[in-house]
């Protein structure tokens, strides 16, 4: 019978295997050939091993010179070999967790594993306050400032103590003292702080503008009956006012027809003008009006007409106030004088006014200049 020359398998089976080893000195006796057991699906092989003697010291690692702030990132960034000598020993670039230190003796880049960069912080919200801390009595010297932090480490407070002396007592302020004060006209008793044409701040009193009321009560008014076109029943002088103005009329008069067959269709007129030149009045400029209604039957019934602001007219129908208008615009220092007018715009035969409650208001608008 030939024996094989080959091992033979004769089975086999998976296993956890665990490798266990027996030293001893070199010159000790074996403890154990080797051993192999299997329990169940775990094995455990025991070795003979022997301890050696120890070897001779190597070379100390080189020095590691942090390259702090490189704008070295990957590897294939690194300086060339071929660029650096021995004074670059040492010299180490920090990329993806690792250190790559470069080696003269080795002329290459030995890889160190570096530490592992933790997860970024919390950004803490950091609020600062102060506070001034009044010395004191005969205290001449500043303190120490003091902080006091409180909060959390993601949101801490630093509170600010700071010392504080009270200085010598300064001149009392005063406004005429100051640059853009005008002194050439003194100040007196009750003036206010106004803008000056100069643009610079002086004693004055502040431009008021107050609307004034004047009124024609009904017994200034003319009774009057007749058939004239045009017959002024009433008028009020305006004194001369400080500052350009616009009148604003509002009143009411009675009127009726005079005589059974009259058909007389009668207006009122106001007007106004310089009282130096207007004269009678008719040809002064239209302010108020109190329209001919031609719903109401003038025969024996009294009319009430309404008088209200009216500065057009069927010869200037365009002419109309805004307030840079120079239309119906009563001049600063001029006197005027307002008429109130019936006038008689068709229709023949007589009509009557009666003053009884008639009333007639102006008010002087004022325009700022």
């Amino acid at each position: 019978m030939t024996v094989p020359a080959e091992p033979i398998l004769i089975g086999g089976r998976s296993v956890y295997l665990k490798f266990y080893a027996m030293p001893r000195q070199q010159d000790d006796p074996r403890r154990i050939e080797g051993t192999m057991t299997l329990v169940g699906p775990e094995g455990v092989l025991t070795l003979d091993a022997l301890v050696g003697p120890k070897g001779d010291p190597g070379q100390p690692s080189p020095i590691i010179r942090p390259q702090w702030g490189s704008p070295v990132a990957e590897v294939g960034d690194l300086p060339a070999l071929a660029t650096l000598d021995e004074s670059d020993d040492g010299r180490a670039w920090y990329i993806d967790g690792e250190w790559h230190v470069y080696s003269d003796d080795a002329a290459e880049y030995v890889v160190v594993q570096g530490s592992i960069p933790g997860p970024a912080g919390v950004t803490p919200d950091i609020s600062v306050t102060a506070e001034v801390i009044e010395a004191d009595a005969g205290q001449f010297t500043y303190g120490d400032i003091e902080v006091v932090e409180t909060g959390t480490s993601v949101a801490p407070n630093f509170h600010i103590k700071i010392p504080a002396l009270p200085g010598p007592e300064g001149p009392a302020s005063a406004i005429e003292l100051a640059s853009d004060y005008d002194d050439t006209t003194p100040s007196a008793a009750g003036d206010f702080l106004v803008k000056l044409a100069n643009d610079k701040w002086g004693p004055g009193s502040p431009t008021y503008f107050v609307p004034r009321k004047y009124t024609i009560p009904h017994n200034n008014f003319i009774d009057h009956t007749g058939s004239e076109a045009r017959f002024m029943i009433g008028s009020i002088n305006i004194p001369a006012q400080d500052w350009d103005w616009y009148p604003d009329v509002i009143g009411h008069v009675r009127l009726q027809r005079s005589g059974l067959l009259s058909s007389a269709q009668c207006e009122v007129e106001v007007r106004i003008g310089p009282t130096a030149t207007a004269g009678t009045g008719e040809t002064s400029d239209l302010c108020a009006l109190g329209p001919y209604d031609p719903s109401v039957a003038l025969l024996d019934a009294i009319t009430v007409a309404h008088i209200m602001p009216h500065f057009s007219s069927t010869s200037d129908p365009n002419r109309s106030l805004s307030p840079d208008s120079a239309a119906g615009l009563c001049d600063a220092g001029t006197a005027y004088t307002l008429f109130v007018f019936v006038h008689k715009l068709g229709g023949n035969g007589s009509w009557q006014f009666t003053k009884t409650d008639a009333q007639l208001r102006v008010d002087v608008c004022p325009v700022a200049a």
